[in-house]
């Protein structure tokens, strides 16, 4: 590695400095080559590293000749800033896995390449859904693990900074440390979860492309306690049931939520990991539940949904089938006990030193009954594609082929003309229709307007409509309506509909 000692120097006091939060701006897509920075002064103890990295061609500036050093750092951005240095520097990443499009990446996006290589890597995961998140922040502990393996750094000395310890994350955070690429924040934190600006990141890098051989790691002293009145925890506000201690600062969750009895940090995690992979599976995806209500503010990404912790608890409970309630509660128990809670392959439990709910897998609950008017449509979209009672002697794909067979010849003996598919999924329909009420009048339709026109397309009325798309929902069979037919696949959960022609209103 290169060696530059006043790089070296002029950082050993920067990288420490907590990321100012800062939305992730739509603006930073478009970053253009500049001469120089404008909000970069000559003065600034950081202008000769930026210039090094914009000469280079690692960074680039925005149209209006800024670099937006506070700006908090993308996902994407983070994977294309690595793509460049590694270009520059003739680096080629080890393909350890094969490439599966996330859900909410484009093959047009501009970052396409540079996350798919990431990914490949095994650097940038999918979250349980399949998106990516390319406009959710990056974490530090995500950017341990990237910088580690991009530039191949060594672990040198067996460091470990105390809220790191028994975290995915601890290899990296030792290379990291035993390189001098960070020195970890005053009170002798790491902050895994924490976000970064765009400056931070680019000294990271820096430091990472310009290691000192001759460097030797120092003990990392215990995390200092800050001296201050302890703050009351809540469990429910504005009479709607939270998770205690969300109120809190991320400062105060990490250091001050009470331990349970016999507590030791790191070693409490470890043991607590190991018995939820005993339960879900070693190699189980197990996501994070930020104790921290704002910490989903900061990093909200608009292309998940995920506005507030709430959504995303939201979402935990839909996958894994624990009711809303039943799943905040289960949380505040982890918190109070430190206990792992299991159920089926489903097991979760409270991460004190990082200040966040690990869970993995899923209860094999069975949804409520369906009460709605059609049949599974208050079910969430993986039950209705999962869980609905299939017919005696189904066979996923081959059901499927064969009724795709029998409305073939339907439709060649009737004539008809048209074939539609319809999600039975109400919330999403309903979801949609709220965003574009009063644009667009098919778009503007909830899931019983929708049902209702489909209906009318069909020329039947809609008590008659309903009474078909149970009956194949149950039965699996093809309705032939001769004018029309019905049939339901289980594998999308979609209803399927050919007729002679449409019915325009």
């Amino acid at each position: 590695m290169k060696q530059n000692q006043l790089y070296l120097a002029m950082l050993a006091t920067t990288v420490a400095i907590p990321a100012l939060i800062v939305p992730v701006s739509q603006a930073e897509a478009h970053e253009v080559q500049a001469n120089s920075f404008k909000d970069i002064s000559v003065s600034s103890p950081y202008y000769n590293i930026i210039q090094e990295m914009q000469d280079t061609g690692v960074i680039r500036g925005y149209e209006d000749n800024t670099f937006r050093p506070n700006a908090t750092l993308s996902r994407a951005h983070a994977a294309t800033l690595i793509s460049r240095a590694l270009q520059i520097n003739k680096i080629t990443l080890k393909k350890i896995s094969n490439f599966v499009q996330p859900k909410d990446l484009s093959i047009d996006s501009p970052y396409y390449n540079d996350i798919k290589m990431l990914m490949e890597a095994g650097l940038l995961e999918t979250d349980y859904l399949g998106n990516v998140n390319p406009n959710k922040a990056i974490t530090r502990g995500e950017m341990a693990k990237i910088l580690t393996i991009a530039f191949n750094l060594e672990v040198k000395a067996d460091y470990i900074f105390e809220d790191v310890l028994g975290s995915q994350y601890e290899e990296y955070v030792k290379a990291l440390y035993s390189n001098n690429v960070t020195t970890g924040y005053e009170d002798n934190t790491f902050k895994l979860a924490g976000s970064l600006t765009r400056l931070h990141y680019v000294l990271f890098m820096h430091r990472a492309m310009n290691t000192d051989p001759s460097f030797v790691a120092k003990p990392i002293p215990a995390p200092t306690l800050v001296s201050a009145q302890k703050p009351t925890a809540k469990s429910e506000a504005s009479g709607k049931a939270t998770i205690k201690y969300s109120e809190w600062s991320y400062e105060d969750i990490i250091k001050k939520i009470p331990r349970p009895k016999g507590y030791v940090a790191g070693e409490h995690e470890k043991k607590n990991k190991q018995i939820a992979q005993s339960i879900s599976g070693k190699n189980t995806i197990a996501p994070a539940i930020q104790i921290e209500k704002k910490a989903y503010e900061n990093a909200f990404s608009s292309g998940s949904g995920i506005r507030t912790q709430e959504d995303y608890l939201k979402q935990v409970s839909e996958t894994t089938r624990i009711p809303y309630q039943e799943l905040i509660d289960i949380i505040n128990w982890a918190i109070d006990t430190g206990k792992v809670y299991t159920e089926d392959k489903f097991s979760l439990y409270f991460d004190y030193r990082g200040g966040f709910i690990e869970y993995r897998g899923k209860s094999n609950r069975m949804p409520p009954e369906s009460k709605a008017l059609i049949k599974y449509s208050d079910w969430s979209r993986e039950d209705i594609e999962t869980r609905i009672p299939r017919p005696k002697g189904y066979v996923a794909g081959e059901h499927e082929k064969k009724n795709r067979a029998i409305v073939e010849e339907i439709m060649a003996a009737n004539g008809h003309g048209f074939t539609s598919g319809v999600s039975i999924h109400k919330e999403s329909r309903d979801k949609s229709a709220a965003l574009y009420k009063g644009e667009f009048e098919e778009l503007g339709w909830n899931f019983e307007e929708l049902m209702r026109h489909h209906a009318y397309i069909l020329r039947i009325s809609f008590e008659e409509y309903v009474k078909i798309v149970n009956y194949v929902i149950e039965t699996g069979e093809v309705y032939d309506g001769k004018d029309f037919s019905i049939w339901f696949n289980y594998e999308e959960g979609l209803l399927y509909e050919t007729g002679v022609r449409w019915h325009t209103i």
